[in-house]
């Protein structure tokens, strides 16, 4: 997904057939956005040393650092582990194939290949914050990115950890907020922070004026991070756009999609995407704002709310996605969504809310809304016609956790999991189920060899502890 440009040649890189990297160029990334679509995004190398240099001051790195290799080279935050530890001279570790999306792994991987500073996307970093944090760590610095991170560090982590936010478009990172160990930083989401040095945000008008502090509005970036452009000129002249005359600094912004609202310190709250408003009743919905609201109960863990149409009856369109946190205690419906109506519109207050084990991902690790719609219209197509009865307790399981992972309410036992949709992220979502639920603990790469589902539930029964 990603390619490096030479500056000499811009035609070594291309998108759409006949363009080329534009002049300068140090290298381009697909992105897909919020369209689904790939877009090429061509990066200067001011920008990319500018990413560099800031992340070396943020996390101290130098010769005595032992970084982690964890990242794909198709997803642009691998630029701070590759480049940063070796233009510092600390020692760049390639993390094994095993452990990649094994929060438990992972962690024991840290300890014995002493790492100090590494960098997660945030779907893993999230099961590994929220697991209880192992001692004598020797990390520092833990680097968090390409998603909301929906739980702030607890008290025991060790670690310093960086919320980062930034698109492609900005070459990685645009703000961070960043949380000392030891220190009660809250339950809810945390910010996304401040700008890092040489980035200018704006947080904007429908028609791209800069709003005062405390109110919500488009997040508009510019300064030194900011990429040359897409290589499709149309593409690059409707998302960078000239920076609003009063507005030092930059001469042009990239308007982000992101609605976020500044608070009287400066400080960034990301609140959802401009295109995830759905209006209910003449009322303008914010999903972001309603996944907050559940939250807000200390027993969900995760939450994510979508839209559908209508139905021919009437009724609000609103459904809403639970995932209990560990431990936290039954969660029952009625009682959730009365909990949730203070902090609400009636309108916006979820029509039916489903518990999940998991959620489905899509290919960049962000919960696949529009899977969770289409399982639930199947599931409601599907009502009352039975499934299939599976032959024992395990099996059962292993087909509720995959068929709920996946969005497929239609998997069986004889589909294997990676033909089904599953990635190494879902493996990661998986495996963690499977062990509250089994109480079993299996690697990625034997999970994911498995011909299909029942197979894997034969391999968990066949890993119990003999008391069971």
């Amino acid at each position: 997904m990603a390619a490096f440009a030479d500056p000499a040649d811009p035609a070594v890189v291309g998108g759409a057939a006949g363009t080329k990297a534009p002049k300068g160029a140090q290298y381009t990334v697909l992105t897909s956005g919020s369209t689904g679509l790939p877009k090429a995004v061509a990066v200067g190398q001011t920008a990319l040393g500018a990413l560099l240099t800031w992340y070396r001051e943020l996390t101290g790195l130098g010769p005595g650092d032992r970084h982690s290799l964890l990242i794909g080279v198709a997803f642009d935050p691998h630029l701070m582990e590759l480049w940063a530890a070796l233009s510092s001279g600390a020692a760049l570790v390639v993390a094994p194939e095993a452990v990649r999306w094994d929060p438990v792994a992972l962690t024991d991987w840290w300890r014995a290949a002493g790492i100090t500073v590494g960098v997660l996307p945030t779907p893993l970093a999230e099961p590994v914050l929220d697991r209880p944090w192992p001692g004598g760590l020797p990390l520092r610095h833990l680097v968090v990115g390409g998603d909301r991170l929906r739980r702030a560090p607890g008290p025991d982590v060790t670690a310093t950890v960086h919320n980062a936010y930034g698109p492609a478009e900005a070459t990685v990172v645009t703000t961070v907020h960043s949380m000392a160990p030891g220190a009660d930083h809250g339950t809810g989401a945390p910010p996304i922070g401040r700008p890092i040095p040489g980035a200018i945000v704006l947080v904007t008008d429908e028609n791209g004026r800069p709003l005062p502090r405390g109110e919500a509005g488009e997040l508009r970036i510019g300064g030194q991070g900011l990429a040359i452009g897409y290589l499709d000129a149309g593409l690059t002249a409707e998302r960078f756009v000239s920076a609003p005359d009063e507005v030092d600094g930059t001469d042009r912004v990239y308007r982000t999609g992101d609605r976020v609202l500044m608070r009287p310190d400066g400080v960034l709250e990301f609140l959802g995407r401009l295109d995830d408003q759905v209006k209910v009743s003449g009322v303008r919905i914010e999903p972001a704002e309603v996944e907050a609201a559940l939250e807000r109960d200390p027993r969900v863990r995760r939450a994510a709310v979508v839209a559908r149409p209508a139905p021919a009856g009437g009724g609000a369109p609103v459904l809403a996605f639970v995932q209990p946190a560990a431990g936290g205690g039954p969660v029952d419906a009625a009682p959730l969504l009365d909990a949730v109506r203070p902090w609400l519109p009636e309108q916006a207050v979820p029509s039916v809310l489903r518990l999940v084990d998991a959620f489905p991902l899509d290919a960049n690790g962000k919960i696949d809304r529009a899977a969770l719609l289409k399982a639930e219209e199947t599931a409601a197509q599907q009502d009352g016609q039975g499934g299939p009865e599976e032959a024992t307790p395990t099996e059962r399981t292993v087909l509720r956790l995959c068929r709920e992972l996946l969005g497929r309410t239609g998997l069986t036992l004889a589909d294997n999991l990676l033909d089904a949709g599953g990635t190494s992220v879902t493996a990661a979502r998986l495996l963690a189920a499977l062990e509250e639920e089994c109480g079993v603990r299996l690697r990625a790469p034997l999970l994911l060899r498995q011909p299909d589902l029942r197979a894997v539930a034969r391999l968990i029964d066949e890993r119990r502890p003999a008391a069971d």
